[in-house]
């Protein structure tokens, strides 16, 4: 089976293509370099990784120049859009148009060399972006060179790798043998205090105001009266 965007791809595009100054894609903000040219911020400057990571080949380093939709034709009665990027590539070539000094890290271009063969698109989603500064020294041996500067996309963190669990936790409560007796005693304490001492006292003062002093002194006032009497 033939995938359908193939298909689609294969009648060609419309002979109308879109053209923008500037483009967002991958988290970056590119600027053609005309565009660019009036801005203080160099947003033009692109990178396409090689296909091989060796001392032989290099990334890609180069100007956007354009920035062109094409449209093409679809089975659902859709356009199917392809952005591409039009870039003037500097020459990839080791020491001769780019250097790696791998002590300081640093790479640096040759901005007066080209690449020498003309393959100038590339889709917008291979694209990073890069800007390229020049070297503080006056010396002519680096007035020709460019260090090449990487960004990071926007909204984008390199967080490192984080070793997962997902076993469940149980959370267990320690309680000392202190812990618990002095609770013990405190609860005795309470029950001691709030009932038993509260009417033990309350009973024993109901006996004697209501029957011992009522009758003594019932006795004393009858004594009293009696021998006034006589």
């Amino acid at each position: 089976m033939v995938d359908v965007r193939i298909k689609d791809l294969a009648f060609g595009p419309f002979r109308e293509v879109r053209t923008w100054p500037q483009y967002y894609a991958n988290g970056y903000r590119f600027h053609t370099k005309a565009y660019n040219s009036t801005k203080s911020t160099m947003n033009s400057g692109v990178c396409i990784k090689g296909s091989n990571y060796n001392d032989f080949e290099c990334d890609y380093f180069g100007l956007l120049e354009e920035v062109i939709e094409l449209q093409f034709f679809n089975s659902t009665d859709k356009r199917t859009r392809v952005v591409l990027f039009k870039c003037d590539w500097f020459d990839p070539k080791l020491k001769r148009g780019c250097n790696v000094h791998r002590q300081y890290g640093i790479f640096e271009i040759n901005h007066k060399r080209r690449f020498d063969k003309y393959e100038p698109f590339v889709l917008a989603q291979q694209a990073q972006q890069v800007y390229f500064t020049e070297y503080a020294s006056k010396k002519k041996e680096k007035a020709n060179w460019w260090v090449v500067c990487k960004t990071k996309a926007r909204s984008t963190i390199n967080a490192p790798e984080l070793a997962y669990q997902d076993d469940e936790v149980e959370v267990q409560c320690e309680t000392s043998l202190d812990d618990v007796e002095s609770a013990q005693v405190g609860e005795e304490e309470e029950i001691v205090v709030d009932d038993d001492v509260d009417e033990q006292f309350g009973e024993e003062g109901e006996v004697l105001v209501d029957d011992d002093v009522n009758e003594q002194v019932e006795e004393e006032d009858e004594i009293l009266v009696d021998d006034d009497v006589d």
